[in-house]
């Protein structure tokens, strides 16, 4: 297992920056970034880039002279682009082309070395602070008030399927596994270092599986498996292979009826459906003829192992398409209970995080 460093992380994030001239370049990157990193990635890259957030501040009369050039340099460069402006709709005009779409000001979102600095460090540090603020001490089998011990480091990646696990060694000990399914945004209702710093990580390993948008896991998972039927038959040899004792399964929007056929499949001692996507789409009429989901929960139900599986439904309470399937799934499923979730519409797992309750309602789901 390597242990990834502070250069490693800063090289890989300043290479891919340091091409980036606009906002929006900048914030690809990041989205990048947030599907990718582990919370002790993030915490290394938020050390890297804090020194950037105070460049240059200075105190007293430094700082006070500071804020004024920027104040008046601001306020010369929106004058001298207000000119540019006019001038080019003036030249517009006697050329009768007014009413057309106006020119795109590029430099309104352009990015001199320094800002994209600074707008990174913003970034890095707002997502360590979100990481400290969303996740319990609960959610990783500790008492409230101690601080976490262990770090989730990535053991590897094939294509679309991660595999994470605490660097604390339990050798006496068996490890369980929690299987999560992300939806059409390649992560689960949140940022995944977010979502990683509240899964009970300590006595579990975690793996993530994701699948192009709008596909719905109908081609499989990239460097996993092809199909869907074939991705419940690579999730069970590998579950077998590994010697996993408990298994749990999760699954967000459109990746959460794949984690509840995956978890009946093999099994899962419990599963966690949150805000799921009805499979009425082009994509799912291979697995599902004539879109009769009914049918086909039916048969997974009847070849599932005969120790019954808990299932929660969580769904906003906003949402009301979340509402209706979540009301008709409940009513198909045994063992299943719902989960409203108050003031949150479709992402209604990332209000919990932020609210600091996701990590206690994991850890109660895999007790």
């Amino acid at each position: 297992m390597t242990r990834v460093t502070v250069p490693v992380v800063a090289e890989v994030y300043d290479r891919l920056v340091s091409s980036c001239t606009t906002i929006n370049q900048v914030n690809r990157v990041h989205i990048a970034c947030e599907n990718y990193l582990t919370p002790t990635e993030v915490r290394l890259l938020a050390r890297h880039l804090r020194p950037t957030a105070g460049l240059g501040v200075g105190i007293g009369l430094v700082a006070t002279v500071r804020r004024l050039l920027e104040k008046y340099g601001r306020q010369a460069v929106a004058r001298f682009r207000g000119r540019i402006k006019a001038l080019l709709l003036r030249i517009l005009r006697r050329r009768s082309v007014v009413g057309g779409p106006s020119p795109k000001n590029r430099l309104s979102s352009s990015l001199d070395p320094r800002q994209r600095r600074l707008y990174s460090a913003w970034w890095a540090l707002k997502l360590e602070k979100e990481l400290a603020a969303s996740s319990s001490p609960s959610g990783n089998g500790k008492s409230r008030g101690r601080k976490n011990s262990g770090e989730l480091v990535r053991v590897w990646r094939r294509g679309e399927a991660s595999l994470f696990t605490s660097d604390e060694a339990f050798p006496t000990r068996p490890r369980a596994l929690i299987i999560c399914i992300m939806g059409n945004s390649r992560r689960m209702m949140m940022p995944q270092p977010t979502w990683l710093s509240n899964v009970p990580f300590r006595k579990h390993d975690v793996l993530i599986l994701g699948c192009p948008p709008h596909k719905i896991y109908v081609e499989g998972v990239r460097g996993f498996s092809h199909t869907l039927p074939e991705t419940f038959d690579a999730i069970h040899k590998f579950v077998a292979d590994n010697g996993y004792t408990d298994v749990w399964v999760m699954g967000s929007s459109g990746g959460a009826l794949p984690a509840l056929f995956a978890g009946l499949h093999i099994g899962a001692k419990g599963i966690l459906l949150a805000s799921p996507v009805d499979p009425d789409v082009e994509n799912w009429r291979v697995f599902l003829p004539e879109g009769h989901l009914a049918r086909r929960l039916e048969d997974a139900l009847q070849a599932a192992p005969e120790h019954p599986t808990k299932i929660v439904i969580a769904f906003g309470v906003e949402d009301n398409r979340d509402v209706l399937l979540a009301q008709e799934l409940v009513g198909q499923l045994p063992n299943a209970s719902l989960m409203p979730v108050l003031n949150a519409g479709h992402n209604c797992l990332y209000p919990l995080a932020q609210r600091s309750e996701l990590a206690a309602i994991l850890l109660d789901l895999v007790s």
